[in-house]
C-alpha cells in the first residue's frame, strides 16, 4: 500500500487580471511508497508548491482523489 497516491488530480486558481480560472497542476498518478526518497524538481511557476499543498491536504483539487 502507497503512502501517498494522487489520481487524476487537477488544481486550478483564480486568474486575477481575466478572472478566469488558471491549470497550476495535473497530475494522471503518483505513488509514493514508504521510505522512498522523492526530489521536486522545476522551473519557477510549474506546481512545485501545488503539488506539496496537495499531498499535505493544505488544499483541495479541484478533480481527482
Amino acid at each position: 500500500m502507497s503512502r501517498l497516491a494522487l489520481e487524476g488530480v487537477v488544481q486550478r486558481y483564480p486568474q486575477a487580471a481575466s478572472g478566469r480560472e488558471v491549470e497550476a497542476l495535473r497530475v494522471s498518478a503518483l505513488q509514493i511508497e514508504p521510505g522512498e526518497l522523492v526530489a521536486v524538481l522545476g522551473h519557477n511557476g510549474s506546481g512545485k508548491s501545488t503539488l506539496l499543498e496537495t499531498l499535505a491536504f493544505l488544499s483541495r483539487p479541484a478533480e481527482g482523489r
